[in-house]
């Protein structure tokens, strides 16, 4: 695991909730619009990265940190996979 990017799990970890391995995926993806991800694999996602990470992972929560880092408000429509890869950072180092 990498010291400021989790990227290396939360990547695969997506292509995995989509089935699709060869998914082409960046940090500023929108989990929803871009990538497709619907509420039932958004809770397929956390639960992978959980298991993985062994971080417990709440939406609401990350749309909350999300929304701190962004300034401004962030839904679950607007998350980004750059911020899962930040909450999950924000967790190892507390």
């Amino acid at each position: 695991m990498k010291d400021n990017n989790l990227l290396d799990i939360v990547i695969p970890a997506i292509r995995e909730v989509t089935n699709n391995p060869q998914l082409d995926v960046d940090a500023d993806n929108f989990l929803v619009s871009d990538i497709g991800l619907e509420s039932i694999d958004l809770v397929d996602l956390c639960s992978v990265l959980e298991d993985i990470t062994d971080i417990e992972l709440d939406f609401e929560e990350v749309a909350r940190f999300a929304s701190a880092q962004d300034g401004a408000a962030v839904n679950m429509q607007q998350l980004r996979v750059r911020h899962m890869n930040d909450f999950l950072l924000s967790k190892t180092s507390s």
